[in-house]
């Protein structure tokens, strides 16, 4: 069904919202994470949901499968995101096919990120140079079949093509009259910290002196605060900014998760209700980017009230006995008990090396739903982690980006934006200028080291100050051609509350293994492996972009690296190496080669040497697990002799 005809068939007076998810990295977090929409859709009855798109496409497929599961499988109405840009028209018209013969009426139009560079962009069309044109080929294809929605900024567009530009709406103002006029039926917003920017864009939109605003549906999106490193890392992408009291509430506890998220509660339940109340009720609901997480969005819809209006709502309509057949057939947990009703854990393995608290597995029977017991007390049992749901709900509550847990949905650099860059060309170019040779690459990993640039592209921050704890032995494992893009020293028993290598609530303790990783030249790793696996301290995985792995780890085992002790609380491991995660990131961590090397011309020395690069090295993480030993894998690495 239509987004817009969903919207216009709630009774006067009604509140909203949709989830947005991201495909997972994954194999077994695809499959949790629909675990996780199952409990999401049935218990806080979203009206409709969505599925973002990779960068140039590269999650075409899977993104595909989660729109027709929603769809077909869950019967939550479905958006499709899709891009055009960096996007073969192949692919876009496969995508628009595939989704209608699914029965997906809703697609969410986006631009997408601008090529690197002209040769980049070889036997694509270049008819799809903005959202615009996207929105007039599915019209000028399909009619009125799809439901368009284009995205708005109420703070003003970041255009990486132009950086230097600030980010004003009004210059935004053609460009949105534009896709509108061109068949838009809603508009959903980027995400924002600051509600009053909000709210005077939305009055702009409907008074503007051209009209086509005035009755459009308009759907802010609100993104739950799940970190301070994740909150800085999407404000950054998505040019949003952040309220100066939100920041310093946020920074006075950034080391413990569970307070920057229920800080984080707080004032989405704030934005939200002064949003409400200064709208005038045009505002009728709120899109959730929910980092495939549930438990923040949980407790924001039952403190906003929003979720018990919404089941109001839904009690009243399910009076209506064949709405109600609908409805439970929708709403019964035990449809599809064997995939969707716990936690998946991989079969004879469940990542070895793994604490049992993570590894319990639900009774089917347990979850089952009946249509007599519905009631809002399932969704707040999520919220405050309590019963069966909440703890299969909160069992991956603290992400720690590609070092998580490879089971959860929420597994990897949580920003949707996939392996790039993250930096317009004309700054990249800036910050890493033309390497001729390995010197030059290997200056530039030292620069980042030392803080002379912030950034290489693989890590897209500054180094932090537990890493400059161990710079003097970075930078040389660095000075042997051996390029390091993650590393940590070990910890024993450090405070909870210390401030550099502090995490999760106060009283704890922290602990952590060492471990490195780094791009090693084929010839090196040839010289080393062998040292490396009869080390019975060292753990190694490696792989190159030829599909090559070697590993001297158990089958499918895994090793926590980084550990809290907490007063009351079972061990919490934050920080996760396994072979599934790896290779995940193993192949991110390639693609980023190439994506380096499209910023300059072909058969240029730069584009030569990093193509080289990209063929020749191998990654390695090599884990040390004495953590009471401070030198034992800079001595394995043969750094301190």
């Amino acid at each position: 069904m239509k987004i817009v005809d969903l919207i216009h068939g709630l009774p006067k007076g009604s509140t909203f919202y949709s989830f947005e998810y991201f495909p997972p990295k994954t194999t077994v977090g695809l499959e949790n994470l629909m675990s996780r929409i199952t409990r999401m859709s049935n218990n806080m009855l979203p009206l409709f949901s969505s599925v973002t798109w990779g960068t140039a496409g590269s999650t075409a497929s899977v993104s595909v499968l989660l729109a027709k599961l929603l769809e077909n499988q869950h019967r939550v109405p479905a958006c499709l995101h899709l891009t055009c840009t960096n996007v073969d028209r192949k692919v876009i018209d496969e995508t628009l096919e595939t989704a209608k013969n699914a029965g997906i009426r809703n697609i969410l139009a986006l631009r997408g990120d601008p090529p690197l560079n002209s040769d980049h962009w070889e036997g694509k069309l270049s008819e799809f140079e903005h959202a615009v044109d996207l929105v007039r080929y599915i019209r000028q294809k399909y009619g009125d079949y799809f439901c368009i929605g284009v995205a708005a900024y109420p703070e003003g567009h970041a255009d990486s093509n132009v950086p230097e530009l600030t980010r004003d709406p009004a210059r935004d103002m053609p460009f949105l009259i534009e896709k509108v006029k061109a068949g838009a039926d809603f508009i959903m917003t980027q995400i924002f910290y600051e509600p009053n920017a909000f709210i005077e864009f939305e009055k702009t939109l409907r008074n503007h002196e051209s009209g086509v605003f005035q009755d459009i549906m308009i759907i802010p999106a609100v993104m739950p605060i799940q970190s301070f490193s994740i909150l800085k890392r999407m404000t950054r992408l998505c040019g949003c900014s952040i309220p100066e009291s939100l920041m310093k509430r946020i920074e006075a506890v950034k080391s413990d998760d569970e307070a920057v998220k229920s800080i984080g509660v707080e004032h989405a339940v704030e934005m939200i209700q002064t949003i409400m109340r200064n709208t005038n009720h045009r505002i009728l609901g709120f899109h959730f980017c929910t980092l495939n997480l549930e438990k923040s969005v949980a407790r924001i819809l039952k403190h906003s009230s929003l979720l018990t209006r919404r089941w109001e709502q839904y009690e009243s309509q399910l009076q209506d006995e064949n709405l109600r057949k609908t409805t439970i057939r929708r709403l019964s947990l035990n449809e599809t008990p064997e995939l969707h009703n716990h936690v998946v854990i991989p079969p004879d393995d469940s990542l070895k090396g793994i604490s049992s608290s993570l590894r319990t597995q639900t009774n089917e029977a347990s979850l089952a739903t009946h249509r007599d017991s519905l009631t809002t007390d399932a969704p707040f049992s999520v919220s405050e982690g309590s019963g069966v749901l909440g703890r299969q709900a909160n069992w991956d509550d603290f992400p720690n980006g590609r070092f998580g847990d490879p089971r959860s949905p929420a597994y990897g650099e949580i920003d949707g934006y996939g392996p790039t860059l993250h930096f317009p060309q004309q700054e990249a170019l800036r910050l890493w200028g033309y390497p001729v040779d390995e010197s030059d690459i290997t200056s530039l990993f030292q620069k980042h080291i030392k803080n002379d640039i912030h950034a290489i592209p693989w890590i897209d921050e500054p180094v932090d100050d537990e890493t400059k704890l161990i710079s003097q032995y970075l930078l040389k494992v660095n000075g042997r051609t051996w390029w390091t893009v993650g590393s940590q020293p070990t910890v024993n028993g450090a405070p909870s509350t210390d401030p550099v290598f502090g995490w999760g609530p106060k009283g704890g303790k922290v602990y952590q293994k060492a471990f490195i990783e780094f791009f090693i030249s084929s010839k090196d790793f040839n010289n080393f492996v062998k040292k490396w696996h009869d080390n019975d301290q060292i753990t190694y995985y490696a792989g190159n972009n030829k599909g090559d792995f070697l590993t001297n780890a158990p089958n499918d085992g895994a090793s926590a690296v980084t550990w809290g002790v907490y007063p009351g609380r079972e061990i919490i491991q934050s920080t996760i190496i396994a072979e599934v995660s790896f290779k995940a990131w193993m192949n991110e961590a390639f693609d980023v080669w190439a994506e380096w090397a499209y910023l300059y011309p072909k058969n240029t020395a730069t584009r030569n040497l990093l193509e080289h690069c990209t063929d020749d090295r191998w990654l390695v993480s090599i884990i040390h697990h004495d953590y009471m030993d401070n030198d034992g894998l800079w001595k394995a690495l043969e750094v301190v002799m």
